[in-house]
């Protein structure tokens, strides 16, 4: 992989976030430390960014116009046919070897 080019899989975010975060800041020469990393995450989660889009939008009729969806891994396998993943391997399959998938 070339060094101007850092990639994070959200699979590796959920996993490792301090961690993951803190080199994420150190690639992009940004000042951070484990306070503002914690800070960060609590602000970040997923149920602080549901109150804020709550807060935008109000309450939504369907629960699905929500931008945010579980925040869980795989979900796109309960949204993807066969067909359109095959469809989505051919177009981007040299990007999701990039990426480790």
């Amino acid at each position: 992989m070339q060094e101007n080019l850092l990639v994070v899989r959200f699979e590796d975010i959920k996993e490792d976030n301090p961690t993951l975060l803190m080199n994420i800041a150190r690639y992009l020469e940004i000042p951070a430390n484990k306070i503002k990393i914690v800070e960060a995450i609590h602000a970040s989660s997923l149920e602080q960014i549901r109150i804020i889009e709550h807060k935008r939008m109000g309450t939504l009729s369907d629960p699905n116009k929500s931008f945010y969806r579980s925040g869980k891994t795989g979900q796109w396998k309960t949204f993807f046919t066969p067909s359109i993943e095959y469809q989505f391997i051919l177009i981007s399959s040299k990007t999701l070897k990039l990426a480790d998938y």
